[in-house]
């Protein structure tokens, strides 16, 4: 069979077989709009249109906060113009929603949703209050940590979960820790690199740290993971060499990708999952519920950050350029 038919099969099977997706269109989420706000504004960069570059991630921001995170990117990397319209764009919005919505308004600035929404508060770091709580609606890396924490019964539709512990230090630092870890190492690497980075791997990462840094993260989010899974799927159809991959590496990380794909609602339908396993929920239930798709996108971003050593950092050590892929 073709090489290239199966590379365009698996795209496209990652790309409509992705929960994200599915959930975006079915609830009819502005994350998909978000997405596609993210990728144009990928494309400007690698065309030198900073400002429109960073007006839409502004844009894209403003619209589920998330996407801020790009703005310490632009800095990093030292994208003046495209910070510069991050800034403008983003004060432009906020002016003309207070004069015409009212920013009294936003749910978020109410004390209750704010902290069910991963608001850090003092007794959440001083773990008499966990960050965010374990649902079978939401799954992020901090409720992957919460459920070591947690007996979680899921012979009900509404999984019941009860804490077996009164103080969520433990859970909380070490997410804290995880989370200083995964950033500094990600931003260190976009600064040693400087203007010479590979921006589709760049905007991927980031796509997938935004995720894994927010305590409340609902499966439809996990569509930003789509840019990281078709970028390596595009460097396992190139030549693995070109990466300085052996290949003992190249079956870990192929093996590493299809659990992150899974964990995250990839390939196979929720509802093959509702035959193989002996609950009465839903299985996405049971993904959200234990945190797969957080786990899931650590692994990814694991991935990422080692593509992106072996490909950016280690030829910039050896006096090459950046992405240089020669013998």
């Amino acid at each position: 069979m073709n090489k290239s038919f199966i590379f365009y099969l698996a795209f496209f099977a990652i790309s409509l077989g992705s929960f994200g997706v599915l959930d975006n269109l079915r609830q009819r989420n502005v994350e998909l709009l978000e997405l596609a706000m993210i990728v144009a504004a990928l494309v400007c960069m690698q065309r030198r249109r900073d400002l429109y570059a960073g007006a839409l991630l502004a844009t894209a921001a403003l619209a589920k906060l998330l996407p801020f995170i790009f703005f310490p990117y632009l800095l990093v990397k030292k994208r003046w113009k495209a910070a510069a319209g991050f800034l403008l764009i983003s004060i432009i919005i906020v002016i003309a929603t207070s004069v015409t919505l009212g920013w009294d308004r936003y749910q978020l600035f109410s004390k209750g949703i704010a902290s069910s929404h991963g608001m850090i508060t003092l007794e959440k770091l001083s773990g008499s209050k966990y960050l965010c709580e374990i649902s079978q609606t939401r799954g992020s890396l901090y409720t992957f940590f919460l459920s070591f924490f947690a007996k979680i019964d899921m012979g009900t539709y509404v999984p019941v979960v009860s804490y077996t512990t009164d103080n969520f230090f433990i859970p909380n630092a070490v997410f804290f820790i995880v989370l200083t870890v995964i950033t500094s190492l990600t931003f260190w690497s976009f600064y040693k690199t400087g203007s010479r980075g590979n921006y589709f791997l760049e905007f991927s990462i980031i796509s997938v740290l935004m995720l894994l840094v927010s305590p409340r993260t609902n499966p439809h989010y996990y569509v930003f993971t789509l840019p990281g899974f078709l970028n390596i799927l595009c460097i396992i159809h190139d030549r693995f060499k070109e990466y300085n991959i052996d290949l003992n590496r190249q079956r870990i990380i192929i093996g590493l990708y299809f659990a992150s794909l899974l964990s995250c609602g990839n390939l196979i339908p929720f509802y093959v999952y509702d035959k193989l396993l002996p609950l009465k929920n839903v299985a996405y239930h049971y993904f959200s519920t234990y945190s797969l798709f957080g786990i899931g996108a650590l692994i990814l971003w694991t991935l990422l950050i080692y593509i992106y050593r072996n490909r950016c950092l280690l030829p910039l050590r050896k006096g090459l350029p950046a992405g240089y892929t020669g013998t």
